[in-house]
């Protein structure tokens, strides 16, 4: 257990596809014990993983919020270093979940070959087919967000009823508001300033807006441009949001 609860997660990579020295692009470690999973798979989020002093063959499955390439750039290296001799071999195949998982792994072979093929077989796709399954500890669901056509939410839930929600990335979302109704952590993005000058990512105004309109116990924000930086983000979420909000850091580690 990496933190004090039974269930936790660690912000991997907390900024954009512009990968800095202080974030590495999306990337959330969700763990129940030794169960762990990964929402996206970003530039830089396996040397993230090697910092928490957890290996790739420790990765029950990967779940894509989308395919943007600063959301599963690293996938094609996790695959890889599941062959490598060195590394214990995983007890299980790898599961990969995402709308339109089938094909991008197949783009992946085509271009890699056998060197995307883990040890231990072939991974188990998931194209996300039922709204709502059991995987592991936790019960998940998914939802559309608004950022392309096929980019989604995923929410987590214990069997005690604890809940987590990862965004991925989204404009404002009615959907998403409902994904996330009374969860005890959102993690949200929030990749610019105000006024967001893309309607397919949440600004600190918006994003307090969802958190609100959610009814979020918790805000955790994350994804953030260089240029989100030197803005006053507090300001624009406690325009409406008024419960504890955290800026998320690489390595960041929460219970639920």
């Amino acid at each position: 257990m990496i933190a004090s609860s039974p269930d936790w997660f660690i912000i991997l990579g907390s900024g954009t596809g512009i990968v800095t020295p202080r974030r590495a692009a999306p990337a959330v470690l969700i763990g129940s014990e030794k169960f762990l999973v990964l929402v996206d798979c970003g530039p830089g989020c396996l040397l993230r993983l090697s910092q928490t002093g957890l290996d790739v063959t420790k990765i029950a499955a990967v779940l894509f919020s989308h395919f943007h390439v600063d959301h599963c750039a690293d996938l094609a290296p996790l695959l890889f270093a599941r062959r490598v001799p060195e590394l214990p071999r995983a007890e299980q195949p790898l599961v990969l979940a995402g709308l339109g998982m089938t094909n991008h792994y197949a783009a992946l072979q085509g271009l890699h070959g056998q060197w995307v093929e883990p040890l231990e077989g072939p991974p188990t796709l998931i194209e996300l087919q039922e709204a709502c399954f059991d995987f592991g500890p936790w019960q998940i669901e998914w939802t559309r967000t608004t950022h392309t056509p096929s980019s989604v939410a995923y929410r987590f839930e214990t069997s005690s009823g604890h809940s987590l929600v990862i965004s991925g990335d989204t404009g404002p979302s009615i959907a998403l508001e409902q994904l996330a109704r009374d969860v005890d952590t959102l993690v949200l993005e929030c990749a610019f300033p105000d006024p967001s000058p893309y309607p397919t990512h949440l600004s600190p105004t918006t994003a307090g807006e969802l958190a609100t309109a959610a009814g979020c116990k918790r805000l955790v924000l994350t994804h953030f441009y260089p240029r989100i930086e030197s803005s006053d983000i507090l300001q624009g979420i406690n325009k409406s949001y008024r419960g504890p909000v955290i800026l998320a850091e690489d390595l960041l580690t929460l219970g639920w």
